[in-house]
């Protein structure tokens, strides 16, 4: 214990000068010899510094000396003169220190004295502080840390825990990660590169094709098909085809797609929680949104069944269903997330070109558009409770929106598709309709729906395990071979979508995997 760490100085460690008179260096609360003394402002009593702080702890405010308020203020010159002539020997004199320093430097000394008792850190003996130095470097028991590996072990384990091989082994392993980490980051800087780089070629590619007039101006959500298109019957897999699983390379149950300029997939992986992005050509995805566990963080999902990227946010916007939330989630900062809407049993969500959101609300059977800035929304379809007249809706899911704001949507326990002119109070009938079923006329339990731009309509006939095109009469597009794993069969198709150059992406839910069927040359 130094002298600091005290409430005054005993009198008997005073060696000089012989004429002091403690009685005017006694401190009124511990009656020895004031130490790091302060005064009171009224009646200007010293005390010690320690021995009116634990005072005031228990009296807030009151002086020892029963005087007015206790207000604090410097120690009296006279005393403090008088405290500066003392001869003081060190507290460590019982372990053979003979100084005597002092008053004023007795605080310095005493905290390097090298008769001050110490432990070492080792094996814990207590010790002088002249001798640790020379323990510690014999002490089997201290803890070591490697210069170059930054091993931490103990000088008797060093022949089992840091030989050499192991200090290069492990120099190595932090090499090799920092070296991984250094690559992560170049490629995420070169992906999110590559990303605005094809953008902006997809761009004037369409705006030479709009000036040469080889191309039409329809929104982005509208493919442009050709009258007497057809697509391969045998698909291809690319995303997905390994098995039910929560690998990179897997899926579990998928629902949603969005396939972006340049043909990356983006896929609401419904039984993993989570987004894939998924480049052209890949052999696995990558996580950019969810994949922290099913829950209601900020950061999870929980069985999203729908996603949209918006690119001048560079952003995300998931429904997030099982949390009743719509989500808006970074592409640059992968802990950017907010709810832009909540409280709604959403499965499917869309933009048109004004930026306005439209997302079907399964349980009131209703779509609600939301321009910027709206949380309370317009209904735009539905909206009269469950039922099959042309004013309502039974478990609405997916949706299109054409240029003219007009909505389509997958009644899907009505077995049909509606479209809802902008503005009006009722659908109109423009697939199915009548009762569930496999013929011609007949749909079972429809899903995903895209409409061309000549208003001919796609559906995944989920429960026909079809894709189907009506419009002038109704054709098979893909599967309806029964329910298989082929490469031309499907199993419950949920998600429906087409590139740029018309091709055409079937999300195959229960086989956990995504086909493309590529449209067929002229």
């Amino acid at each position: 214990m130094k002298s600091t760490e005290e409430e005054g100085l005993h009198s008997d460690r005073v060696r000089g000068p012989p004429e002091i008179d403690f009685s005017d260096l006694q401190c009124s609360i511990c009656h020895n010899i004031l130490w790091k003394p302060i005064g009171c402002q009224s009646c200007e009593t010293p005390f010690c510094t320690k021995c009116i702080t634990i005072w005031l702890g228990i009296n807030p405010n009151r002086c020892p000396m029963q005087c007015k308020k206790f207000s604090e203020r410097s120690c009296p010159r006279f005393i403090a003169k008088e405290l500066a002539k003392l001869q003081i020997s060190c507290i460590y004199q019982s372990n053979d220190c003979n100084e005597v320093v002092p008053y004023e430097a007795l605080d310095k000394h005493e905290t390097h004295c090298d008769h001050q008792p110490q432990q070492c850190s080792g094996c814990q003996l207590q010790m002088l502080k002249s001798d640790l130095s020379e323990h510690e470097i014999h002490c089997s028991l201290i803890e070591l840390t490697c210069a170059d590996c930054k091993i931490v072990y103990k000088r008797c384990d060093a022949t089992i825990l840091h030989t050499d091989v192991i200090c290069l082994k492990e120099q190595l392993r932090q090499s090799q990660e920092k070296n991984q980490q250094l690559n992560e980051k170049i490629k995420r800087n070169s992906q999110e590169h590559e990303r605005e780089l094809k953008k902006f070629r997809h761009d004037c590619e369409d705006r030479i094709l709009q000036l040469t007039g080889m191309r039409t101006l329809w929104p982005r959500s509208f493919p442009n098909i050709r009258i007497n298109a057809t697509w391969t019957q045998n698909a291809l897999t690319i995303a997905g085809g390994q098995g039910e699983g929560s690998s990179l390379n897997q899926l579990s149950r998928p629902f949603g797609l969005y396939v972006d300029d340049d043909q990356t997939l983006f896929i609401a992986d419904w039984g993993n929680d989570r987004i894939l992005e998924w480049t052209y050509g890949a052999t696995s995805g990558q996580v950019v949104a969810g994949g922290n566990g099913r829950g209601n963080r900020i950061d999870q999902l929980c069985h999203p069944t729908g996603v949209i990227v918006d690119k001048d946010t560079d952003s995300l916007i998931i429904c997030d269903m099982e949390n009743r939330r719509v989500m808006r989630w970074s592409r640059r900062n992968a802990t950017n997330q907010e709810t832009i809407l909540d409280n709604i049993d959403c499965a499917e969500v869309v933009m048109d070109d004004e930026k306005s959101l439209y997302v079907s609300d399964c349980q009131k059977n209703e779509v609600r558009r939301y321009q910027l800035g709206d949380t309370q929304g317009t209904v735009v379809a539905g909206g009269n409770g469950k039922g099959n007249h042309l004013n309502q809706l039974y478990f609405p899911t997916y949706l299109f929106v054409d240029r003219d704001q007009s909505v389509y949507v997958s009644d899907t326990y009505n077995h049909r598709v509606m479209k809802w002119v902008k503005g009006a109070t009722e659908g109109i009938v423009v697939a199915g309709g009548r009762e569930s079923g496999a013929d011609w006329t007949q749909l079972s339990s429809p899903n995903a729906i895209v409409v061309d731009q000549l208003d001919r309509i796609y559906v995944a006939d989920l429960g026909n395990h079809r894709v189907v095109r009506w419009g002038n009469g109704v054709i098979q597009i893909a599967g309806g071979n029964d329910v298989g794993t082929q490469a031309n069969q499907l199993n419950s198709p949920s998600g429906l979508s087409f590139d740029r150059y018309g091709n055409l992406y079937v999300i195959d839910h229960n086989n956990h995997r995504v086909q493309r069927f590529d449209i067929e040359p002229n």
